[in-house]
């Protein structure tokens, strides 16, 4: 139960890092995947109704300087496209608490809200934890693997690099057999060449 309420709480800090590093203590074996995903929706989901309530709270001196009239319609403009709203700031970085804090500050209807804030948490939380968890069983494979991809990767990332890469190649294989040994490919290719 303690770590259970620990890694709640930590979501308060940090949702995506600590979702992220409940995953690495699921690869390990430590937790469980269901305990711990259910640990990170709940401190998730109690954090946003937090940024919903101190929206309530911070609406009420900000409401004297914009008009009844554009709190209402912006209000209802949120209440209209709510759930896409909410779903759309849970998976962008960055727009979490500006749509929370404002969903609380124009007053919307707090448990249609809620069910909103809950839903989005369900379906991503278990995503990324889920995705941290895989990645840290296959770590130690991707330690060796991911930088050899990387080396051979880059320069093959588009049509052009790849065929001068691969023109060049040839080019040196060419320039290897007619006795032109001046770039280290055309070296590493003159044996073949020449005895082919």
């Amino acid at each position: 139960m303690g770590q259970f309420v620990l890694i709640a709480l930590a979501t308060f800090a940090s949702e995506d890092l600590t979702c992220i590093a409940t995953g690495a203590l699921i690869a390990a074996g430590k937790i469980g995947f269901v305990y711990g995903a259910l640990a990170c929706v709940a401190g998730i989901f109690f954090g946003d109704l937090l940024l919903y309530f101190s929206g309530r709270m911070i609406g009420l001196p900000i409401r004297r300087f914009v008009s009844e009239q554009k709190l209402d319609q912006a209000s209802r403009w949120l209440s209209d496209r709510g759930a896409g709203v909410v779903m759309l700031s849970r998976f962008t970085p960055g727009l979490r608490l500006p749509t929370y804090v404002a969903a609380g500050l124009l007053k919307t209807r707090f448990w249609t809200f809620a069910s909103y804030f809950l839903l989005a948490a369900v379906i991503w939380t278990p995503v990324l934890v889920g995705a941290a968890a895989l990645l840290g069983k296959s770590l130690p494979r991707l330690l060796f693997f991911g930088p050899a991809l990387l080396l051979v990767g880059v320069p093959f990332r588009n049509w052009r690099v790849r065929r001068r890469t691969l023109g060049w190649i040839r080019g040196a294989r060419c320039a290897g057999s007619s006795g032109r040994l001046g770039s280290p490919i055309s070296r590493l290719f003159s044996t073949c060449c020449i005895s082919g």
